[in-house]
């Protein structure tokens, strides 16, 4: 409720007044303002999440059919067109998916200085000679993938800015009396006028022409995830500065060796209740000699685990009546030598020891994003 004081002011005779009632509606915008962008953050997550299932139908068939010897050099060069803007549709979907808070976060100690390092030569023009890296090897909590979503988001946004000169720096400062990693990010561009920064953060928000406006959105989303800070200094005319600042931790141990693992003999149980991802992963399953079954539910999946052993459950996270995670409990309380590999565009922050799978596919994933992970899993036995 809004609080009103009254205010009283004597006008004239002693008996006539005039009595004003002012109001603080502060509160009220700030709480508007973040009610809205919640409300655009599960719009986001929603259309992301439904896009992610179609986009895993095109990414994983066509790269499946690449890799058919059969196939002509002018259809091959089609099916890698398809697959490559399928790649630039999922691009949308992550940004989406950071935005709305819902996207796929499985942080690694990373060096962040080893992924501005990596990217620095595919960075705008005017931006790659303006590249700085002088962290060295200190490692933050992020997921590699979105730190580099990152980096290009602000690169981009800084050359769509007019800017002629982009100066992209990395270092180390202390914050909170901890090691921090700081990325700065600062061009000479158009800037932007008070009115528009409340909104730079908002999706589909832009001062460009023809611009979706998830770049910033998407940085703004990640960086939370990440644990970080976000600092944007901007004037029209003069420029914008952004600045992100991720904690450092401990350095990345050395990479595990991933065992190859063959599927022929193994009989795996794939539950979605999208027919088009259940029927996409069956196939890629079945061309590496898999037996497998499907189901369109957990409850469906359960009767079917009673029914018959499996050596390996795929399963959607989202679904109807029961979660992917719960399945998972499920499988471990009565099959525990069953392996459980988890899809979704989108997954919870934290989970219990009985609800954790074996493996993630994060939504959509291409054929040897597949073979990968399964390899993964089932090479721990």
């Amino acid at each position: 409720m809004l609080a009103a004081r009254p205010i009283q002011l004597v006008l004239g005779m002693a008996d006539e007044l005039v009595q004003v009632f002012a109001i603080d509606l502060t509160e009220h915008a700030n709480r508007a303002a973040r009610d809205r962008l919640e409300g655009l953050g599960r719009l986001a997550g929603g259309i992301a999440h439904d896009f992610n299932n179609l986009l895993v139908g095109v990414l994983a068939e066509s790269s499946a059919l690449r890799e058919e010897a059969t196939l002509a050099p002018g259809a091959r060069e089609s099916v890698q067109r398809i697959e490559i803007a399928a790649r630039r549709m999922a691009q949308l979907t992550r940004q989406l998916m950071a935005y709305s808070g819902r996207g796929r976060i499985a942080t690694t100690p990373v060096i962040a200085d080893e992924v501005l390092s990596e990217l620095a030569p595919h960075l705008p023009p005017v931006a790659v000679d303006g590249v700085t890296i002088g962290a060295g090897r200190v490692a933050v909590a992020a997921d590699p993938v979105l730190l580099r979503q990152v980096v290009v988001n602000l690169a981009n946004n800084a050359a769509e800015a007019g800017s002629s000169q982009i100066e992209v720096t990395s270092r180390c400062i202390t914050r909170d009396d901890q090691p921090w990693w700081e990325l700065e990010v600062s061009d000479d561009g158009c800037g932007i006028d008070d009115a528009a920064r409340g909104h730079v953060f908002e999706p589909f928000f832009s001062t460009k022409s023809g611009h979706h406006g998830l770049g910033l959105s998407a940085v703004h989303g990640i960086v939370e995830r990440f644990g970080g800070a976000l600092e944007l200094e901007t004037r029209p005319t003069r420029g914008t500065r952004v600045r992100v600042q991720l904690p450092v931790v401990a350095p990345p141990p050395a990479p595990a060796v991933v065992l190859k693992t063959r599927l022929a003999g193994l009989r795996i149980l794939v539950v979605d209740d999208d027919p088009l991802v259940r029927n996409t992963v069956r196939r890629l399953l079945e061309r590496r000699g898999a037996t497998v079954v499907v189901a369109i539910d957990g409850s469906d999946a359960t009767a079917r685990l009673e029914a018959e052993p499996f050596q390996l459950v795929v399963s959607d996270v989202s679904m109807p009546g029961m979660t992917g995670y719960q399945l998972v409990a499920i499988v471990r309380a009565s099959w525990p030598d069953t392996k459980v590999v988890l899809m979704s565009g989108y997954t919870e922050p934290t989970v219990g020891d009985s609800e954790a799978p074996d493996g993630f596919l994060e939504k959509p994933f291409t054929a040897p994003v597949l073979d990968a992970t399964l390899d993964e899993v089932l090479g721990r036995r």
